[in-house]
């Protein structure tokens, strides 16, 4: 079994859950995703209750090196996403709900 889980076994699983069609299923996590980034573009931060949230933080440019060649290479500016886990989340995964 792979370690990854596609949107189609997210939608497949709320199939079996709810029974709604899988093809309205694939599109409502699609566009709850779509709506986590465009919330996160322009708020910097989404927060999704009793699962975590996601930040987005600027990186600056800065010089990296090629470890193969050592040579130096600008790494250019940048954002970058981080998510931090809700207590409930992590209540979870650690059976103490």
């Amino acid at each position: 079994m792979s370690n990854n889980i596609t949107k189609n076994d997210i939608a497949k699983t709320l199939f079996y859950e709810t029974g709604y069609p899988t093809s309205i299923l694939e599109r409502f996590v699609d566009d709850l995703f779509k709506q986590i980034i465009v919330h996160s573009k322009i708020d910097k931060s989404t927060k999704l209750s009793n699962f975590g949230s996601f930040h987005v933080k600027e990186k600056k440019q800065r010089i990296g090196r090629n470890l193969n060649t050592l040579e130096e290479v600008i790494i250019p500016a940048r954002r970058v996403i981080s998510f931090q886990s809700s207590d409930q989340l992590k209540k979870a995964i650690n059976d103490k709900i």
